[in-house]
């Protein structure tokens, strides 16, 4: 982490603790491509823009944060916060979010493919996520991701048997993973 960037989080960490000194931090349209902030508390903090690709966010506090068009491609938020973050329209394009708190997050128009969700509070976000059988999977913006396969529901409805087959899962699991799926065409 360069010197800049440690300064702007000396003074963000001040302003969290009292608003009336430091500054909340402003990453704004920031190049921040693979910088380490594990453990960083940015709660509340405007990263809009930034490109974060590749960073290492993993525990860091993005609580109530402004990542709105933030470049995640890649980037590392295991058990990261980001209760109420603003997501919208963020590319998290293949981000590890195992574990990841996610509740009342603004995800709308968010690239979450190849995503890992594994793990992660989805409360009151717009993805739906599911454990059935030996896989993970959720559903976001019309796509649904089951273990390691990602495709537009309806092509889920379409194939889910065959896919199920040649995965081998169990007849069970094929058929629980069928009702889920036209559960998931009834909510959309």
């Amino acid at each position: 982490m360069n010197e800049e960037l440690k300064i702007i989080l000396d003074k963000h960490q001040q302003w969290l603790n009292d608003p009336n000194t430091g500054e909340r931090a402003n990453l704004t349209g920031d190049y921040l491509f693979r910088v380490d902030l594990s453990g960083a508390n940015l709660s509340g903090a405007n990263l809009t823009g930034a490109d974060l690709s590749g960073a290492d966010l993993s525990g860091a506090n993005l609580s109530g944060a402004n990542l709105f068009k933030v470049n995640l491609s890649w980037a590392n938020l295991s058990w990261a916060n980001l209760f109420g973050a603003d997501l919208s329209e963020a590319n998290l394009y293949g981000a590890c979010l195992f574990g990841a708190n996610l509740t009342k997050a603004n995800l709308s128009k968010t690239n979450l493919s190849g995503a890992d969700l594994s793990q992660a509070n989805l409360t009151f976000t717009s993805v739906y996520s599911f454990t059935l059988g030996k896989n993970f999977g959720y559903y976001f913006n019309g796509v649904v991701k089951i273990g390691c396969i990602e495709l537009p529901l309806e092509q889920w409805l379409k194939d889910y048997k065959k896919i199920g087959r040649e995965n081998n899962y169990t007849e069970q699991d094929i058929e629980n993973y069928g009702n889920m799926l036209k559960f998931l065409k009834e909510i959309k």
